[in-house]
């Protein structure tokens, strides 16, 4: 018990804390266009960079590589975020020889990057040597990931177009999170710290290892509505989430779902 009480005075103190400057969308994964399948695009991303590696063929069908490190230039009108950098062409050993010699590699500029993406979907192009290359990528999905499990955590969100008025601005319900899961049904039963519950439930999809759950809540107090949740992660640790949708006082509700495993791993 006093572990418990420990946890939700923890994340009491986060969930108070004020907002800082937007958190990006975390781009990492493996991306491609679904019937093109034999070439891709993988995207790692750390803070405001991405290192995508591009697996292609020249001109000669002969499979060759390049590489580029991005750096997000901001967010467009549209949403979408932004990232450029050089294109590069690298040369070295031959793979068998054993210890790879690090000083035999050669790297050349042979163009630029652009990756305008957003959390789920992303337009590439990139230039090799005068040759442009467009194209819209989607994450790649290998397999669809359990996100079933018992948290400890709830969500922070800021609710706007409340009738009465005082209702609007950020609010947190702190909660145990009881997630089920058959096959693309997904339910989320938050039983709340400070007493009630809402029981969320819809189908769940997945685009590479984010996932989207559309649906519906209701609430022991009455409280019901619409909802989205989307850029689903799920972890050995915990899990985490955007979530926006309305409910019966708010036009407009946005923000975080997020909880770390109550079973040690």
């Amino acid at each position: 018990m006093k572990t418990v009480r420990r946890f939700c005075l923890v994340a009491a103190f986060a969930l108070g804390l004020p907002a800082h400057a937007a958190l990006l969308p975390n781009l990492t994964d493996q991306w491609w266009v679904p019937f093109e399948s034999g070439w891709g695009a993988a995207v790692f991303h750390e803070g405001n960079t991405l290192f995508i590696d591009i697996f292609v063929y020249d001109a000669n069908s002969n499979p060759v590589w390049f590489t580029s490190t991005a750096i997000f230039q901001g967010q467009l009108s549209a949403g979408d975020y932004l990232y450029t950098g050089d294109l590069i062409a690298t040369t070295g050993a031959y793979y068998g020889l054993g210890a790879f010699p690090a000083n035999g590699v050669t790297r050349t500029k042979v163009g630029t990057l652009t990756f305008d993406a957003t959390a789920t979907s992303g337009k590439l192009t990139y230039t090799v040597n005068g040759v442009t290359v467009n194209k819209t990528l989607s994450r790649q999905t290998i397999k669809t990931q359990d996100v079933s499990g018992m948290y400890y955590g709830g969500f922070i969100f800021e609710q706007s177009g409340c009738v009465p008025a005082a209702l609007n601005g950020v609010t947190n319900q702190l909660a145990t999170l009881q997630v089920g899961q058959i096959g693309s049904t997904v339910s989320i039963f938050a039983a709340n710290v400070s007493g009630g519950s809402c029981n969320y439930s819809g189908t769940y999809t997945q685009d590479g290892h984010l996932g989207t759950l559309v649906g519906g809540f209701a609430c022991t107090n009455g409280d019901n509505g619409p909802f989205t949740a989307s850029e689903i992660e799920v972890t050995r640790s915990g899990i985490n989430g955007q979530v926006n949708g309305r409910n019966l006082a708010c036009n407009k509700f946005t923000g975080q779902l997020g909880g770390v495993r109550m079973t040690i791993n």
